[in-house]
């Protein structure tokens, strides 16, 4: 009997270390520390994982695999904002290692990156290319919205013009996030009737001087804004302009090459945080 409980005891801790968080709030979101890149997820309500864009490299599978539990092996949505190899590069990866219930992608997929996503994909998961904007329910109190470009933007040259917005809001959570869209894309989305006021704004294009305009900013009105750069890049991102007009709009501002990795979750509505050392 002894033996028996050691090991019960062996494997409960065994579990425990490989997990990172026993998730006891009603919405959470993770913005993942990837360098100079993009990758974050959302947990619903319902605990419906949804995860945005893969990152540089594989640091978003690693990541991944610490924030879920264990047994956690289901990805309800994956939503690819733009072809860029800094928002795809684990993709395919994670697509391999987990069941992908639907995948969301952009108007236009070029580059090897793109090949070996759409090569990954298994035939249970249900492809979508959003021509309009539309929302996902999950329930009552809990939904995502997809703002693809419109037909002014869709011939453009410019991937980051094609990028994907969604606009997450679950029991309280509310996150909005446009890959790399610039200033005239975010204009464009203040027309839309599916975004309001938010709590978290990620913000566009690692921080270039021309994304999250003053009007914009003012739209949205957000309390805290993610910036996901790479120590030291090659970009200078975030532009000291736009940290300029983050702080002029008194937003609370997180840096993942300062900061790193962050945790977001509401509880009876209340916003809360903490910094996650992965």
């Amino acid at each position: 009997m002894t033996r028996i409980y050691l090991l019960l005891l062996t494997l409960i801790l065994i579990i425990s270390s490989m997990t990172h968080i026993v998730v006891s709030h009603k919405a959470e979101a993770v913005f993942f520390n990837v360098g100079q890149g993009d990758s974050y997820a959302f947990k619903t309500n319902d605990n419906r994982v949804i995860l945005i864009d893969g990152g540089p490299d594989w640091t978003s599978l690693y990541c991944l695999g610490r924030w879920l539990n264990y047994f956690e092996r289901e990805i309800d949505t994956i939503l690819l904002t733009h072809t860029h190899s800094d928002h795809i590069t684990a993709l395919p990866e994670i697509i391999k290692r987990y069941k992908v219930k639907k995948i969301i992608l952009p108007h236009r997929l070029i580059g090897p990156e793109s090949i070996a996503l759409l090569d990954s994909l298994k035939a249970s998961t249900e492809i979508i290319y959003p021509e309009k904007e539309f929302c996902f329910d999950f329930n009552p109190d809990c939904y995502l919205c997809v703002l693809p470009p419109s037909t002014n933007f869709k011939n453009s040259q410019d991937d980051n013009d094609l990028s994907l917005a969604t606009y997450f809001n679950c029991s309280g959570l509310k996150i909005f996030g446009a890959g790399d869209a610039p200033s005239p894309r975010e204009k464009e989305m203040m027309s839309s009737k599916l975004i309001s006021t938010t709590d978290i704004l990620k913000i566009s294009h690692h921080g270039s001087k021309y994304s999250s305009s003053i009007d914009f900013l003012n739209f949205i009105s957000p309390k805290l804004a993610i910036i996901s750069a790479g120590k030291n890049n090659r970009y200078k991102h975030p532009h000291s302009e736009l940290i300029h007009r983050l702080e002029e709009a008194d937003l609370i501002i997180w840096r993942t090459d300062i900061e790193g990795s962050a945790l977001f979750y509401t509880s009876n509505k209340e916003l809360f945080s903490k910094q996650i050392n992965w």
